[in-house]
């Protein structure tokens, strides 16, 4: 019989947003969509940051109309300073990593960018059910890089509690991502489950600079 020993992922102060509330989750807010043929439309945007919900846009905030639009109508959004970008065909750690050590599938979802160049990150969340059938939120920093024409990925979670399995095997997969960068890679070896990633994060900034 295993015994898994589980630990927790703990996300350290300096993350945009992962302690605060987007201002258009609840309410209208101003802000632009940006179209697929790069055209800004202004207006008022509302969305709960989640892959299964559609952002909700209108340009009267007083008005009744209201379009709705998917990743995959736009290429991303802005509120304030958040530019969000519509990502597609990616995995993060959400319900399964918690029950399995494994990742999960998305389709499309919009994520806040964080950084943009050669590896750009996004803050993505996307929303699953725990094992008592409850519906969780989960939050992973998502690398971007592209090769060709395709874009791969690979993500870290934010204060997820998971198998210390599960936790080797999600570092595996950012040593395999980040090969070619041996400072970044002996980083993400020496990283412990009760460690931030703060310091491994600002590396990865670098590589944008």
């Amino acid at each position: 019989m295993k015994y898994f020993f589980y630990l927790t992922l703990t996300l350290f102060a300096g993350l945009q947003a992962t302690a605060q509330d987007y201002p258009f989750k609840k309410n209208f807010y101003p802000g632009f969509i940006i179209l697929k043929n790069e055209s800004r439309v202004h207006g008022n945007i509302r969305w709960m940051p989640d892959q299964a919900t559609k952002l909700r846009f209108t340009k009267n905030i007083n008005g009744n109309a209201q379009d709705k639009y998917a990743p995959e109508d736009l290429l991303g959004f802005q509120v304030d300073s958040f530019r969000f970008v519509s990502l597609f065909d990616f995995s993060v750690y959400a319900e399964k990593y918690e029950w399995l050590g494994g990742s999960t599938k998305i389709k499309s979802d919009f994520g806040e960018l964080i950084d943009s160049g050669k590896c750009s990150i996004y803050l993505v969340t996307t929303s699953g059910y725990n094992q008592n059938n409850d519906l969780q939120y989960y939050r992973n920093y998502l690398f971007q890089r592209k090769t060709g024409v395709v874009f791969e990925y690979a993500a870290y979670p934010l204060g997820r509690t998971v198998s210390a399995k599960g936790f080797e095997s999600m570092k595996a997969a950012l040593v395999k991502f980040f090969s070619d960068y041996p400072e970044i890679v002996s980083k993400i070896n020496a990283l412990g489950p009760q460690d931030g990633f703060s310091a491994t994060l600002e590396l990865i900034k670098k590589l944008n600079a």
